[in-house]
C-alpha cells in the first residue's frame, strides 16, 4: 500500500509548484523586500535553527557515485526491501539514517555538548553563543521541533538527547516541514497521529530508554497528498511559528525543504548561498525572522543568518 501510493505521488505530485524564479520576482506584492525596506518595523521576529538530517540508506545508494558498484548497492537494498515485506520499515521509503547518517548526527552532539564552550571564544558572534545555549537548552524558551520523517527525527534526537534528557522534553512532529520531492525517500510511513518507527533499535545505543514517548505527534497529519505542495507547508509552518509561544524554534529537517524556504522568505533580489546550496549533512545554520502584524508576510534579515556549524556544501 505505501509503495502505492508513494509510486503515485512521484508520478503524480506537483511539490515544487509555486516555488522559483518565474513565481519570486523582485519588487513584486509577494516579496519580502518590503519588510526589509521597512527596516523591520511594526513586525514579530523569531529566531529559527535548521538541523539537517544526516545520510540515509537512500543516499547511501544513490548519492556514492554513478559506477557499478551503485548496482551491487541498489541490488543489496532491494533484498534488504524484501525482508521487510510485512513490516513499516524500509531503506527507500522515508528512508532512515545510516551508519554514516548516525556518526554525523553524534559528531554534532560532541561539538554541541562537549566542544562549543563560548568561553573559550570570545570572538564567537553573540548570535552564534545564544544559539547554542538554545540548542543545549540552558534557556527554557526554545523548542523543538521536527518533520515527520524518519531521518530528521533520528538526527534531532541523536544531536540534542543529552538535552532532552535533562529536560524530559518531547520532539514536536509536523508534517508541514516534510521534505520537498517527488522521490520515495520523502513519503512517510507514519500515519495520523503516529510516531514512526527511526528505526528506534538504531538509535537506542546512543539513546538510553528512548521511545515513542519522547515524540509529540498531535501535528503529525500522516503523508502528503497529492493537494499538497512545498510552498503550502512551508507557509502552514510559518503561521504555525509565529502561533508558536517560543521565541526560538529548532526544526529538524531537509535539504530542498531548508533552501525552498530561503528562496521563499529571503527578499527575491538577495543573493545568498542558502538559496542554491544544500545545508551539509547534521549542518546547522540560524536566523531571524520577521512577521508583519499588518499582514500575512515574512522576511528573514539577510544579515543575520549564522553558520553555527557544518555549513553549507560546495557546488
Amino acid at each position: 500500500m505505501f509503495w502505492t501510493d508513494s509510486i503515485i505521488y512521484m508520478v503524480l505530485s506537483k511539490d515544487t509548484k509555486g516555488i522559483g524564479a518565474k513565481y519570486q520576482i523582485a519588487g513584486s506584492e509577494s516579496d519580502p523586500i518590503h519588510i526589509h525596506k521597512s527596516a523591520y518595523k511594526d513586525t514579530t521576529k523569531k529566531r529559527v535553527v535548521f538541523i539537517r538530517h544526516g545520510e540515509s540508506d537512500w543516499n547511501s545508494i544513490f548519492n556514492k557515485g554513478k559506477n557499478p558498484m551503485m548496482i551491487v548497492r541498489l541490488i543489496w537494498a532491494m533484498i534488504t526491501e524484501w525482508t521487510m515485506l510485512f513490516a513499516i520499515d524500509s531503506p527507500f521509503l522515508d528512508s532512515p539514517l545510516n551508519k554514516e547518517g548516525i556518526q554525523q548526527a553524534l559528531e554534532l552532539r560532541e561539538f554541541l555538548f562537549n566542544k562549543s564552550d563560548v568561553s573559550n571564544n570570545p570572538e564567537q558572534k553573540e548570535s552564534i553563543k545564544e544559539t547554542l545555549s538554545s540548542l543545549r537548552g540552558e534557556n527554557s524558551n526554545s523548542i523543538l521541533v521536527s518533520s515527520t520523517l524518519r531521518r530528521a527525527i533520528s538526527t534531532l534526537t541523536l544531536a540534542i538527547w543529552p538535552r532532552m534528557e535533562k529536560s524530559e522534553e518531547k520532539i514536536h512532529l509536523l508534517s508541514c516541514a516534510q521534505e520537498v520531492s517527488r522521490n520515495v525517500d520523502t513519503c512517510a510511513l507514519s500515519g495520523l497521529k503516529e510516531v514512526p518507527d527511526l528505526p528506534f533499535d538504531r538509535a537506542a545505543p546512543y539513546c538510553a530508554n528512548i521511545s515513542p514517548a519522547n515524540f509529540n505527534p498531535a501535528l503529525n497529519l500522516g503523508n502528503k497528498g497529492l493537494k499538497s505542495t512545498g510552498k503550502l507547508r512551508i507557509e502552514t509552518f510559518n503561521k504555525w511559528l509565529f502561533d508558536c509561544s517560543h521565541d526560538t524554534i529548532i526544526v529538524g529537517g531537509h535539504s530542498l525543504w531548508f533552501k525552498y524556504y530561503y528562496n521563499l522568505c529571503l527578499p527575491y533580489s538577495t543573493e545568498h548561498t542558502a538559496k542554491t546550496n544544500k545545508m551539509v549533512n547534521s549542518g546547522v545554520i540560524a536566523f531571524d525572522i520577521y512577521k508583519s502584524n499588518s499582514q500575512n508576510k515574512f522576511c528573514i534579515d539577510p544579515a543575520s543568518i549564522d553558520v553555527v556549524y557544518g555549513g553549507f556544501e560546495k557546488k
